[in-house]
């Protein structure tokens, strides 16, 4: 095996917002993907077997820049895997007492450019995370996917909902029995609820649909004020400014 380093630094003012990736994508699954290149930190985490098998989907993509400082250019795309995000970021959160700049080492092998560890440090703390084997994954999920997936032009519509509303929503479900919740239009009204309440979200010029999808995921956002929901034949995408949390449909339109 030949190995190959690449070095980088994380601002302390950057780990808050670095942590807070890791903990909405743990929600959805445990393991999350993460692919470093020359331009793009994307961070994924997804329920399914592969890009073909997915039940629920979400992705964080920011500019590399912003997160990081690069000490040496990226020549080709590094996958790590995180093999336990609530562990990550429990031993990452550590590194907040120190008001210092954390230095990366990031091991990998040149032959398939997976990551074989990641080291992070400054002068008084340093944690190894090993890499997920790669084998468990059946298929990469890549940014020309990923890109497929949340092309929100592709979507049939789209609609805000305030953080109100979302509450509301959360609330009511926990209370329910159901494992759904549906989106409803019906007279150009749309709501969103199940076979024991609704919640009217907006007044909306479309056909009358009623889409089921699991309210496990939803219930599991992190959600801000005016994010938009959008839905496509097969799923719902709810989008925020760099975050996007797909769900496939019970039933399709």
């Amino acid at each position: 095996m030949a190995d190959k380093i690449l070095n980088m630094s994380i601002p302390i003012e950057n780990l808050h917002q670095f942590i807070s990736y890791i903990k909405e994508l743990s929600l959805i699954d445990p393991t999350i993907i993460i692919s470093i290149s020359e331009n793009d930190f994307i961070l994924y985490s997804f329920v399914g077997n592969n890009i073909n098998d997915i039940h629920a989907f979400k992705t964080v993509i920011s500019n590399i820049n912003d997160i990081f400082n690069k000490d040496n250019d990226i020549e080709n795309k590094i996958i790590f895997i995180i093999k336990n995000g609530k562990t990550f970021v429990r031993n990452l959160s550590n590194f907040m007492d120190y008001n210092e700049e954390i230095k990366i080492k990031i091991s990998y092998d040149i032959n398939d450019l997976n990551a074989n560890y990641l080291q992070m440090n400054n002068s008084k703390l340093k944690i190894r995370e090993i890499s997920g084997d790669p084998i468990l994954m059946s298929k990469e999920i890549t940014k020309k996917d990923i890109d497929f997936l949340i092309n929100k032009n592709n979507s049939l519509f789209d609609f805000t909902i305030s953080e109100l509303d979302f509450r509301k929503i959360k609330r009511m479900s926990a209370t329910s029995t159901t494992d759904i919740l549906s989106i409803i239009i019906n007279n150009n009204s749309l709501s969103i609820g199940d076979n024991k309440w609704e919640l009217k979200i907006c007044d909306i010029d479309k056909p009358n649909i009623n889409v089921s999808f699991p309210k496990k995921y939803f219930n599991k956002l992190t959600f801000k004020d005016n994010s938009k929901l959008y839905l496509f034949e097969n799923y719902i995408l709810i989008s925020d400014d760099n975050s996007d949390l797909m769900i496939v449909l019970e039933t399709s339109v």
